[in-house]
C-alpha cells in the first residue's frame, strides 16, 4: 500500500514538473525574442553607420578593427560580438518559432543560450498549469523510473 502511495506521489510530481516546461519555453523565447530584437536594432545602427560612409557592415567592421587606435579597434570587435550575437540569438528564435510548441523544450534543452536561460530562470513563476501532454510524459517517465529502480533492489542475491 505504502508503495503504491510511493509510485502515485512520483507520478504526480513528474506530472506537475513537466507540465511547466512548456510554459517555461514560452518565457524563455519571450526573452529570447526581446534580446534579439534589442541587438537587432543596434546592428541595425550600425550598417547604418557603415552605409553613411559607403561601406558595408564587414567592410566597416575590418576598417575599425585594423584602426591603429586601439580603442577604436577594441570598439570594432565588440560590434563583431554584438553582430554575432545578434545572429545566434536571432536564428534560435526564428527556429524556435517555425517549430511546433511541444517541441520546443526539447530545442531550447539542446542549444540553450546561457544568458537568456539565466534570466528566464530567475524570474520564473512556478504554475499549477498542466499542460496535459508533457503531464503524461512526467507520469510515464515516472513510472518508467520507478519500475527501473524497483527491479534493481530485487534482485536475488
Amino acid at each position: 500500500m505504502l508503495k503504491n502511495a510511493w509510485i502515485i506521489s512520483w507520478a504526480f510530481l513528474f506530472a506537475i514538473g513537466f507540465s511547466q516546461l512548456p510554459n517555461f519555453a514560452q518565457q524563455y523565447l519571450q526573452a529570447l525574442n526581446s534580446a534579439a530584437a534589442e541587438l537587432e536594432t543596434q546592428v541595425e545602427s550600425f550598417r547604418g553607420i557603415a552605409r553613411s560612409e559607403g561601406l558595408s557592415l564587414e567592410d566597416y567592421l575590418g576598417r575599425l578593427s585594423g584602426n591603429a587606435d586601439l580603442a577604436v579597434g577594441k570598439t570594432g570587435g565588440e560590434i563583431r560580438r554584438i553582430y554575432q550575437r545578434q545572429v545566434t540569438l536571432s536564428g534560435q528564435r526564428d527556429r524556435l518559432l517555425s517549430s511546433p510548441k511541444w517541441l520546443r523544450p526539447v530545442l531550447i534543452a539542446q542549444t540553450p543560450d546561457r544568458a537568456v536561460l539565466e534570466r528566464t530562470a530567475a524570474l520564473y513563476q512556478f504554475t499549477l498549469l498542466l499542460d496535459p501532454l508533457y503531464a503524461a510524459a512526467g507520469a510515464v517517465l515516472s513510472l518508467l523510473l520507478t519500475s527501473l529502480f524497483s527491479r534493481r533492489r530485487k534482485k536475488p542475491r
